[in-house]
């Protein structure tokens, strides 16, 4: 997924391979996949209702390897989940070097709203 983002945005954004995205970027790019995704399962001719239902209806997303951890969202259409992972790398004078060996996750605060979703 890293691979295919980089060779988009050095085409259509003229990245250089020593740019790399934001934050931003990434979330953007990870949201417009799973917009084309709900398109392409929602028929020939995509409803708001279709492109809807074709999103609710995928059962393992993580934007092609970019996320650490697959959404259900036909479970978890616009909740926010009770644990969340993230990549995170370090920025060096040669290069990016991983901060830990795997996803760093986190959890809700026990009690809040979204701890049991």
């Amino acid at each position: 997924g890293t691979q295919q983002m980089q060779a988009a945005m050095e085409k259509y954004a003229h990245f250089k391979k020593t740019d790399f995205p934001s934050f931003s970027q990434y979330e953007a790019w990870a949201g417009a996949d799973l917009m084309i995704k709900g398109l392409e399962n929602a028929g020939s001719n995509p409803t708001h209702a279709s492109v809807i239902h074709a999103l609710r209806s995928i059962k393992s997303y993580d934007a092609n390897g970019l996320l650490p951890n697959s959404f259900n969202y036909s479970t978890n259409f616009g909740h926010n989940p009770a644990k969340t992972c993230s990549w995170v790398v370090q920025a060096t004078h040669t290069g990016f070097k991983m901060a830990a060996p795997g996803p760093l996750c986190g959890t809700d605060i026990p009690g809040t709203a979204t701890a049991s979703s």
